[in-house]
């Protein structure tokens, strides 16, 4: 699945793009899991982790939050400070 999400406010640290676009959507690239299915480069963890650490989601709670965290590295996750001020 690609996707693209927008996050508005106040506080974000708006005009960047987090993570990155596939390079290619053809059929066979690195990504394509067949019938036009594809596995994203990031999680779509990595753009509610850092709403949760806004909005007060105390670390220790973010496995309950997020069940499938402990699959992703931390380089593939946004932080509170990526996305806000």
């Amino acid at each position: 699945m690609v996707g693209h999400n927008f996050v508005v406010g106040g506080a974000v640290r708006g005009g960047r793009v987090l993570n990155t676009f596939p390079g290619s959507l053809l059929e066979g690239n690195p990504n394509d899991v067949g019938r036009g299915r594809m596995v994203p480069d990031f999680p779509w963890e990595s753009e509610f982790v850092p709403i949760a650490q806004w909005m007060g989601v105390a670390a220790e709670q973010m496995d309950t939050v997020f069940p499938n965290l402990h699959n992703f590295e931390a380089g593939h996750l946004n932080t509170e400070a990526d996305m806000y001020r």
